[in-house]
């Protein structure tokens, strides 16, 4: 979060991170359906019988992310980064999300720095992904660095334009350098790349009310 007047505008570091690690794992349902009673249920019976699946781990982490379990998720993105460091083929990907994950877990204890560190490794790992550059933009967003923010921002969205948390973050960025017609853009790029994501028609409808829109 970052305050300017007394108002907190929501900065999606943290968030992103669970959404970002959910990779397209599949698995068959034959025989399997009681693992699917909860997302924690079916990632942890799934490592109970492939305990190397590095983006298993990842994306146990990021469910616990979700649920403010730090420890957890912590946990699981370290076994992750153990997991890819046994691997006969190393996944760059899996291990970039899991130091975004661990990125994310710093952010949420307050420690920047780390948080940079690991998000800055991510984007040196993978320069061509678009998240470690989400994160990286969040972070300076955070510490009232808008310039550099908004050259994070829009790299991340460069890379990948349907990008909904770079998008809602790049908008937060133009809110506060007093550009509300660009703040709005981003916002409804960010609802229409991600309908389902209530984050982006909160801080849309925010901005309406601060800009006299009222009835929008």
């Amino acid at each position: 979060m970052i305050e300017r007047f007394g108002r907190r505008i929501p900065y999606h570091g943290g968030d992103i991170a669970w959404a970002l690690l959910v990779l397209g794992f599949s698995i068959s349902t034959i025989g399997r359906n009681p693992a699917w009673k909860d997302d924690v249920t079916l990632y942890t019976a799934t490592i109970s019988v492939s305990p190397d699946a590095a983006l298993i781990h990842n994306n146990l982490g990021a469910v616990y992310l979700g649920e403010r379990d730090s420890a957890a998720a912590r946990r699981e993105f370290l076994a992750a980064l153990a997991a890819d460091s046994r691997a006969f083929v190393r996944s760059p990907r899996d291990r970039s999300s899991s130091l975004l994950g661990l990125s994310a877990v710093a952010n949420a204890e307050g420690k920047l720095a780390e948080a940079w560190k690991l998000a800055d490794e991510a984007r040196i790992l993978m320069p061509q992904r678009s998240e470690p550059y989400q994160i990286l933009g969040a972070l300076l967003g955070k510490q009232g660095d808008y310039d550099n923010a908004e050259k994070m921002l829009r790299r991340a969205l460069q890379l990948q334009p349907s990008n909904a948390a770079a998008h809602i973050n790049l908008g937060n960025v133009l809110q506060l350098r007093n550009d509300p017609a660009g703040a709005e853009r981003e916002f409804r790029l960010a609802a229409e790349f991600d309908p389902k994501l209530a984050t982006s028609r909160v801080s849309l409808g925010m901005l309406l009310v601060r800009t006299g829109r009222i009835s929008e």
